[in-house]
């Protein structure tokens, strides 16, 4: 799939590392979307057992995408690709297109603020204008 995406489109990566470090548990999750009961991702959590080790890699390539990569220290440009066994090795090219965000143990927790309030914060009401 990586070799078919096209190289002028820059592909980031989360490393397990980073995601597993932000733990955002399921009864917080639950906790924090307080203000409504109708919510596909608090109803999942209600409904599921999602206790299962889930971490925050998607969650963080996904805030980068809305938010900037300023957020992020980032590899240096680089290729991937998946190999048999499953592995993702970086390599360093300068024409490559893949980015891989770096680990900083004292941005853990400002990750995870930035994740609390994507999920959480209530959605704006629209326009009366009708769309």
């Amino acid at each position: 799939m990586l070799d078919l995406w096209p190289k002028t489109t820059n592909i980031y990566f989360s490393p397990s590392l980073i995601g597993d470090d932000v733990d955002y548990a399921p009864s917080t999750v639950i906790e924090d979307i307080n203000w409504t009961d109708v919510n596909p991702i608090k109803q999942v959590y209600m409904n599921y057992n999602c206790n299962t080790g889930q971490r925050m890699w998607d969650a963080l390539t996904t805030l980068q995408t809305l938010l900037g990569s300023d957020l992020f220290e980032l590899s240096e440009r680089g290729t991937i690709h998946i190999t048999e066994d499953g592995l993702m090795p970086f390599v360093p090219d300068p024409e490559g297109n893949c980015y891989y965000q770096k680990y900083s143990a004292s941005r853990t927790p400002y990750y995870l603020m930035l994740i609390r309030d994507a999920t959480t914060t209530p959605p704006t009401e629209l326009n009366s204008k009708k769309l």
